[in-house]
């Protein structure tokens, strides 16, 4: 039965303020809400909502059933509901991430343990626990859909075993007392999962069973994000829920207000480097230490593959006898004037020494890059490459070598949010 998990706001300081989650409008949603800057309206807010739905519902019709509850909704008003495919598992790791903390979820879940769950910072790994820390797996028997093309009805088993050999990408290793982790390639999705368990409580004969379990069934999921929010929220999630307002409502909502989920981080946390506001992109770096650069060359921005190859480029250059003093000059001969356009790839953006900080401003077309976004996501990088540039009284100037060398690397992961975001 479709659901919804509702979390009340965090008043606690993390690297996203305010969470929120939920679970549910065609299978499942997950919703978290952020805390506006100071500049926005006093209870304008951002909801982000990870939907999990069946698997043949398209980014399409979700986005249809969150434009008709908006219109029907009076006094809770959205400026922009904003749709974005994500991987399914996603979601399946941040609802077991709620459950495990929320009592009035846990009473609701059936009395049956799940054999299969998603691991946690393991990229395509699942967690079978047997809840026994005497059993051992011996193998497990994955059966996968059958292949387009192939007969009608038709299935496909994978066997694992924890020595191996293992088919391509499939592995079972023991993670402890009762417990595997199964990795499996990316993109597979089994129907359902047959464990072969050995109990050895040394005490007792063995005893063998077979665990079998329908795989946990995720279908497609997406990310909902919902600009500024202003009013009560409530009343867009009881239009979801309103046959007469939505076709295929929201058949439940559980209440989790009791919950809170916040994201922190220990990695040095370096700003929000780049803005786009009325027409102009302004670029904000801070100064490294123990250097003293007169300006910082950015080409911005940048597919991975434009990346390779200017940095392939740069590095020719730096080949050559005392080809670090050739490199202002070849930086400066594809430098940007006023503009920043989408284009075959990036240009050097100039940005001067100002106080303890490295600024800049260009003019953007913003219809003109959400344009390419939405033709052509691939085409649009937010990788970079950095040149600090020294130079004397005299006006000599040289590149700075850095510890990465003459050309750094970085990838500018505010960029796409903010094209987004941008009017």
């Amino acid at each position: 039965m479709p659901h919804v998990l509702s979390l009340a706001p965090s008043r606690a300081v993390a690297a996203l303020r305010g969470f929120v989650a939920m679970l549910g409008p065609v299978a499942g949603l997950f919703a978290v809400a952020a805390s506006c800057s100071p500049a926005s309206a006093a209870d304008s807010r951002v909801i982000y909502m990870v939907i999990q739905a069946e698997p043949e519902t398209t980014m399409g019709e979700v986005k249809e059933k969150f434009e008709l509850a908006r219109q029907a909704t009076t006094g809770c008003n959205v400026r922009e509901v904003l749709i974005e495919p994500i991987d399914p598992q996603t979601f399946t790791i941040l609802r077991s991430i709620l459950q495990r903390g929320l009592g009035a979820v846990q009473e609701q879940q059936p009395a049956t343990v799940e054999l299969v769950r998603p691991m946690v910072g393991v990229d395509s790994g699942w967690s079978i626990d047997l809840g026994n820390p005497f059993e051992l797996i011996e193998s497990v028997l994955i059966t996968l859909p059958g292949q387009p093309g192939g007969k009608e009805g038709g299935e496909e088993a994978v066997r694992v075993t924890v020595p191996g050999p293992n088919p391509e990408g499939y592995s079972l290793k023991f993670h402890s007392p009762g417990r595997y982790v199964l990795s499996l390639p990316k993109g597979v999705n089994p129907r359902s999962l047959k464990a072969e368990a050995v109990s050895d409580d040394g005490k007792s004969d063995l005893k063998r069973r077979v665990v079998e379990q329908e795989w946990p069934s995720v279908g497609r999921a997406y990310l909902v994000t919902l600009s500024d929010v202003v009013g009560d929220e409530s009343a867009l999630f009881a239009s979801l829920k309103d046959p007469a307002k939505v076709s295929n409502p929201i058949r439940e909502i559980q209440d989790a207000t009791k919950a809170s989920l916040m994201v922190a981080s220990f990695v040095e946390v370096l700003g929000n480097r780049l803005r786009i506001q009325e027409g102009r992109i302004t670029f904000t770096f801070t100064k490294p230490q123990g250097v003293n650069p007169k300006r910082l060359w950015l080409l911005f921005p940048l597919t991975s593959q434009q990346l390779a190859k200017e940095r392939a480029a740069l590095a020719a250059v730096l080949a050559e006898p005392d080809g670090f003093k050739k490199l202002p000059e070849t930086i400066r001969g594809s430098a940007l004037k006023e503009r920043l356009a989408p284009g075959t790839g990036g240009g050097w953006v100039e940005l001067p020494l100002v106080a303890d900080g490295f600024t800049g401003t260009l003019l953007i077309d913003v219809a003109e890059w959400k344009s390419r976004l939405a033709e052509s996501p691939g085409s649009v990088g937010d990788n970079a490459l950095m040149v600090y540039e020294f130079e004397n009284a005299q006006g000599t100037k040289l590149p700075l070598k850095m510890t990465e060398g003459y050309i750094v690397t970085d990838r500018i992961g505010e960029w796409l949010p903010a094209l987004r975001a941008a009017k």
